[in-house]
């Protein structure tokens, strides 16, 4: 992988984690739900779900960004 790949692979990353940062702040902030129209569960029960959604999502893009800095060293 050369130097413009990883520079093009770690920015991606990045804006992968800030975007679920911010969604977890726009659900917090709105108490936004995204549900099917026969989703009875209540609205903090999917944002929970959501929430962990992101957080996941967070987590693996770390492990790979990590990843990238331990094999590239970049």
């Amino acid at each position: 992988m050369d130097a413009e790949q990883l520079k093009n692979m770690r920015e991606r990353y990045e804006a992968q984690i800030r975007h679920a940062e911010e969604m977890i702040a726009y659900i917090d902030e709105y108490r936004f739900v995204i549900r099917d129209i026969d989703d009875t569960r209540p609205d903090q029960e999917l944002i929970d779900e959501q929430k962990q959604l992101h957080l996941r999502l967070i987590s693996n893009y770390s492990t790979y960004l990590a990843a990238l800095e331990k094999r590239y060293g970049a």
